[in-house]
């Protein structure tokens, strides 16, 4: 899944269900002002998370992508072989 996937269903639910987005929002903002710390620790560890699945997921994206071609020489190798 990629970046672009998380963001496109994130909009969808946003929009799909407005009372929900504000009610977090208004959750957000309560523990913002209670707990500061907490909130930013939180979102800071979140955002750490999200970059590593990130980099992860396009490492294995170019990784599937040059399998693949390897893949497709091999097999046209080998038909050229059994001829």
């Amino acid at each position: 899944m990629h970046l672009e996937d998380l963001l496109s269903r994130f909009t969808v639910l946003t929009h799909s269900d407005p009372m929900l987005s504000f009610a977090l929002i208004i959750v957000i903002l309560f523990l913002g002002y209670w707990r500061p710390k907490l909130v930013l620790s939180v979102v800071l560890l979140a955002l750490l998370v999200a970059g590593v699945y990130y980099v992860t997921m396009s490492m294995a994206a170019s990784g599937t992508g040059i399998k693949q071609r390897m893949i497709s020489e091999g097999v046209g190798r080998l038909e050229e072989f059994q001829r």
